[in-house]
């Protein structure tokens, strides 16, 4: 069902992971303009009778879309899937110290002497 890259040398290696890395960021950032987009299309309607699952199947599309392109990608061309794997670990460690920060900073400020 899927056939498995075989690479031919270390530059295509690299250039598999790069478009991994680069391609989970472009495509998480358009998902994400998307899921903003329908979430507030969904929202004005809610009014209307838009119902949870509506909802639901929006808040799970993210998930859908990563989880499905990474299992893809890992039977078909394994650098690239390492390469969205790292640029998620990426994200992830650049969120969690922006949090710390965030933290730090309003701890901070919010003490009295």
């Amino acid at each position: 069902m899927f056939t498995r890259k075989v690479y031919a040398s270390d530059q295509e290696k690299r250039r598999d992971f790069w478009t991994g890395f680069v391609g989970w960021l472009i495509g998480n950032g358009l998902l994400f303009c998307l899921y903003s987009s329908a979430l507030n299309a969904v929202s004005r309607q809610n009014a209307i009778g838009t119902g949870p699952d509506t909802l639901l199947g929006i808040a799970v599309l993210p998930l859908v879309a990563n989880v499905g392109a990474l299992i893809y990608y890992a039977f078909t061309r394994s650098r690239v899937a390492l390469g969205m794997l790292a640029a998620f670990g990426v994200t992830l460690a650049l969120g969690l110290c922006g949090v710390l920060l965030f933290w730090a900073t309003c701890g901070i400020m919010g003490t009295s002497p």
